[in-house]
C-alpha cells in the first residue's frame, strides 16, 4: 500500500496517514456485497475518505481490503457498521435476494411423487464404494470430507 508515489503525496501535504493506535479497526466478512471493487464507486465520492488513500491504483489492482475498511471504520464507523449489517442480514435471512434465487417452489403434486422416492445422496454412495472394493490394509482419502480418513486394519470389513 505504501509506494514512493504515495509517500510523496504525505509529505506534500495532499494526502494523510493515521497514527496506528488512531486507527479503529473491524473485520468484515469476506462477501461478495462487501469488495472493495463493489464500495469503490461510492465512497471515492467522499474527499474525508479519499484524503488517506491513493488517487490511482497499479492496473487491475485494488486497495487493500483491511486497509480499506480499517480506514472506512475509522472516518464513517457508522456507515461502516450499517452496510456490514445489512449485508449480514441479507444473507442470514430468508428473505434475502439471493435466497429467493436457489429457492425452489413445488407443488403438492409433485411433492408426493418426491416423497415417494427413497433419496440417497451421491456422496454417500461414493464413499460405499470406495470402502467396498478396498483391499485389506490400504488407507484412503475420502473425496467429499477430504479431513475423513478411513483405514482398514487386517481382519477388518468396511463399515
Amino acid at each position: 500500500m505504501i509506494t514512493k508515489d504515495w509517500l510523496k503525496l504525505v509529505f506534500a501535504g495532499k494526502k494523510r496517514l493515521l497514527e496506528m493506535n488512531e486507527v479503529s479497526r473491524v473485520n468484515v466478512p469476506a462477501y461478495d456485497e462487501l469488495s472493495v471493487t463493489n464500495l469503490w464507486k461510492e465512497v471515492s465520492l467522499d474527499t474525508d475518505f479519499m484524503q488517506f488513500m491513493p488517487d490511482s491504483f497499479p492496473k487491475g489492482k485494488n486497495c487493500d481490503r483491511r486497509y480499506f475498511f480499517n480506514i472506512l471504520n475509522t472516518v464513517h464507523p457508522e456507515y461502516c457498521k450499517n452496510i456490514v449489517q445489512h449485508a449480514s442480514e441479507q444473507r442470514m435471512s430468508s428473505s434475502g435476494q439471493k435466497m429467493q434465487d436457489n429457492n425452489i417452489e413445488v407443488n403438492e403434486e409433485w411433492h408426493a411423487k418426491l416423497m415417494a422416492v427413497p433419496f440417497i445422496s451421491c456422496k454417500y454412495l461414493f464413499r460405499l464404494n470406495i470402502v467396498q472394493n478396498l483391499k485389506v490394509g490400504h488407507c484412503i482419502c475420502s473425496r467429499p470430507r477430504p479431513s475423513l480418513y478411513l483405514r482398514l486394519r487386517r481382519g477388518e470389513r468396511s463399515r
